[in-house]
């Protein structure tokens, strides 16, 4: 999902960006309002209306006032925003293409929150139900809520200084007892995302997970060989700022000897 959003902006043209999934639906009017909004508040670089779930079943999102600090702990806006470009272009690669079974919107507008060279997210509110999203049993939203703690966990290593360094080794402990939907979902990830920090730090915790298990995918046979190569490759990736990556190594070196 986060590939195609990306795609689709970079192919854009247009100074606004207006996100929609093909299954959900918005009203004719958002954006005559929406515009107009803008041009009333020609500080604002988003504008954005209440929700409608409809479908297997219903409920209303009142968007809340925005908070940048809420923003971290509480997602505060939901996909289909119209925003201004600069806020996609000031986000290094875009939306985040390593969170697990979703939440890349919000990981994206913490990122564009954080990129203070724009001036961080300067909301704007259609305080009508204009975004109707489809709500279906087998939707990938409701795959995200069987793995939430995992999901939230891959958005928290994302930004490891916004948040307390408890919270941050509780997001990795969530990875030394992954469930097998899990497991499947990183190494598809390292299949396509190798490059990224983020993803050999959860294959490298998941690796730790397993200790001196024998193996045979490593020369001396044990996974935790594995997870050091994991963070070893992570810390060269990683910005240097993200203490992560060699915050493990350290403590793996520790029980290797």
């Amino acid at each position: 999902l986060a590939d195609a959003r990306n795609a689709g902006i970079r192919s854009a043209r247009s100074q606004w960006i207006l996100p929609l999934d093909s299954d959900d639906l918005l009203l004719p009017q958002f954006l005559e309002t929406g515009f107009a909004l803008l041009a009333a508040n020609n500080n604002s670089n988003l504008v954005i209306a209440d929700l409608k779930g409809f479908g297997a079943w219903e409920y209303s999102w009142r968007l809340p006032d925005y908070d940048p600090l809420d923003l971290r702990y509480s997602n505060m806006f939901h996909c289909s925003a119209l925003y201004h470009r600069s806020l996609w272009e000031q986000v290094p690669d875009g939306y985040p293409t390593t969170t697990l079974f979703g939440y890349e919107d919000w990981a994206f507008w913490i990122a564009a929150e954080e990129a203070n060279g724009g001036g961080g997210i300067r909301p704007v509110y259609v305080k009508e139900e204009m975004f109707l999203y489809r709500i279906r049993e087998n939707s990938m939203h409701q795959s995200l809520l069987s793995s939430q703690e995992y999901s939230l966990a891959s958005l928290r290593i994302l930004y490891p200084n916004l948040y307390p360094v408890e919270l941050i080794i509780s997001s990795h402990d969530k990875f030394l007892a992954p469930t097998d939907t899990v497991l499947a979902r990183v190494e598809e990830k390292m299949s396509k995302y190798p490059h990224k920090a983020s993803v050999q730090l959860m294959a490298g915790l998941i690796s730790e997970s397993k200790g001196r298990s024998p193996h045979d995918g490593h020369a001396t046979g044990y996974y935790w060989e594995d997870a050091l190569d994991a963070y070893t490759t992570a810390s060269h990736l990683a910005h240097y700022t993200d203490w992560q990556p060699r915050w493990c190594m350290a403590l793996i070196q520790q029980r290797l000897g």
